[in-house]
């Protein structure tokens, strides 16, 4: 079920949006990046030159509790999203909305106390499953991660 919504999501981002032919690091899955709205940390990462997303990560400051956004395809029944970073693996619960602009979206929540939290905020190293990685590929990419979870502990 887990490979279903990761296969799903792929062809969706795949039909949605132009991957890069030179592909760095994180094999064409785009950049991270973090910022602060008010109280509120997001980080992201789209594709370069693109308002898509692959997934998003955001928190009150301070607070440590996260919550996780992913595009999906409409109609899917998987209801887990399975996150690994380095040895650290967990499926997180997930609910389906559908959003004006963005489409369906898969929805969680976690803490930054969790083992793939902790794990991607010390490294940057980050995948779907069994899917390609998606790791903070630069120094300044880390340094986005890094600056994420600072602002949520």
């Amino acid at each position: 079920m887990t490979r279903r919504l990761v296969m799903a999501f792929i062809a969706a981002l795949l039909t949605s949006v132009a991957i890069p032919a030179v592909a760095d690091a994180t094999d064409g899955w785009g950049a991270w990046s973090a910022w602060r709205e008010g109280r509120v940390w997001s980080l992201r990462l789209s594709p370069e030159d693109s308002d898509n997303t692959v997934i998003t990560f955001s928190c009150r400051s301070g607070s440590g509790r996260i919550r996780i956004s992913a595009p999906v395809h409409e109609g899917d029944d998987e209801r887990i999203l399975e996150l690994v970073s380095g040895e650290a693996r967990h499926s997180y619960p997930v609910t389906f909305r559908e959003d004006e602009v963005k489409g369906w979206m898969a929805r969680g929540r976690t803490t930054s106390r969790n083992p793939v939290m902790r794990e991607f905020a010390r490294t940057g190293r980050l995948r779907f499953g069994e899917s390609g990685p998606m790791d903070a590929a630069t120094a300044a990419e880390k340094a986005e991660v890094a600056k994420f979870f600072e602002g949520c502990r």
